[in-house]
Parts: C-alpha cells; sequence; structure tokens
C-alpha cells in the first residue's frame, strides 16, 4: 500500500452487535423483468413471446417448460399465456405449483 493511501476506516463507534443483513428488496426477483416487458412495443413483445417460444420447445424435459412456465407467469402473467399456447401448456399459477 503506498503512503497515505491507507483505505477507509469507519469512525462509527458501535455498542452491542453489528449484523449485516440483506434488504427485503433484493428478495424480489421479477419487478425488473416485468418493468422491461412492459416498457417494449407491441412486436418487440410479440419478438419476445416468439424467441421464448422457439427456446423452450428445444427443451427436452416438459417439468423444466413448466417450470420456466411458472417463472414467465411472475413477470406477466400474458408473457406466460401466450407463450404457452405455443406450447401447448398451460403456465402454473404459482412456483410452488411444481414442488
Amino acid at each position: 500500500m503506498l503512503k497515505g493511501q491507507e483505505g477507509f476506516k469507519s469512525q462509527e463507534v458501535v455498542d452491542g452487535k453489528k449484523t449485516r443483513a440483506r434488504s427485503e428488496s433484493l428478495a424480489d426477483h421479477f419487478s425488473q423483468a416485468t418493468l422491461f416487458f412492459h416498457t417494449q412495443s407491441e412486436p418487440e413483445k410479440n419478438h419476445i413471446i416468439n424467441a421464448l417460444s422457439f427456446e423452450l420447445s428445444k427443451v427436452k424435459y416438459a417439468k423444466i417448460r413448466e417450470r420456466q412456465l411458472a417463472i414467465l407467469n411472475q413477470i406477466d402473467k400474458n408473457l406466460a399465456k401466450k407463450v404457452g399456447d405455443h406450447l401447448g401448456i398451460r403456465p402454473p399459477q404459482e412456483l410452488d405449483e411444481l414442488t
């Protein structure tokens, strides 16, 4: 370390136990994807739906396709329904339905 570049030093005085916890907002896995999908134009949404349908049609195991549809359903119900219609699968409403 170079002289005078000692790094950050906390001046905080802590009495008791100091814990580091993750914010509850980090448990939200879907709001950014929902926002992204909703900001797309109709042709862009259709492109996403077609791309997801194509890629999921190549998945060998039906349970994996169903799980992905359940995840898409958390993002946007219409997205999951349209992809599911292309695949001939009804999207599960909850991720827990698959366990």
